[in-house]
C-alpha cells in the first residue's frame, strides 16, 4: 500500500523544487510525487507536494492563492540577474515614497506571465 496524501515541505534556499521532490520520493519510497508550484532555487518557503494517488489533484492545487514576501536590493544588476552573480552595474536609487512603491506593486498584482531570462 502506497503513501497517498499531501506533504507540506519547508524548502530551504539552495535546493530546486525538483530536487526537493526527488529527495521526498526517495526518503518516503513513493512511486509518484509532484509539487504544486515551483519555488526558485534561491527561495525558501512552503512547497506543497502531492504523493502517489494525491497527484491526481495536483493541477487543482496549482491555481490556489499564493503569497510571497521578498527582501530587495535596489540599484545593482548582476551578470546572472540574481543575487549570486557578479555585480556588473550599480545605479543610485532615488528616494522612494510609499506611494511610488505601491504604484509599482499594483502592476504585479494578479496573473502575470513570467519569461525567464535567456
Amino acid at each position: 500500500m502506497g503513501l497517498d496524501g499531501i506533504l507540506l515541505l519547508d524548502k530551504h534556499e539552495g535546493m530546486t523544487s525538483f530536487e526537493a521532490v526527488r529527495k521526498v520520493k526517495m526518503l518516503l519510497g513513493v512511486g509518484k510525487a509532484g509539487h504544486t508550484g515551483t519555488l526558485d532555487k534561491a527561495a525558501s518557503g512552503l512547497l506543497i507536494i502531492c504523493l502517489d494517488r494525491a497527484t491526481a489533484i495536483q493541477n487543482l492545487l496549482m491555481g490556489c492563492f499564493k503569497r510571497y514576501r521578498a527582501t530587495l536590493l535596489l540599484g545593482e544588476e548582476t551578470d546572472t540577474l540574481d543575487r549570486y552573480g557578479k555585480v556588473i552595474k550599480t545605479e543610485k536609487v532615488p528616494p522612494l515614497t510609499e506611494e511610488i512603491i505601491l504604484g509599482v506593486l499594483r502592476r504585479f498584482k494578479g496573473k502575470n506571465l513570467q519569461v525567464p531570462p535567456i
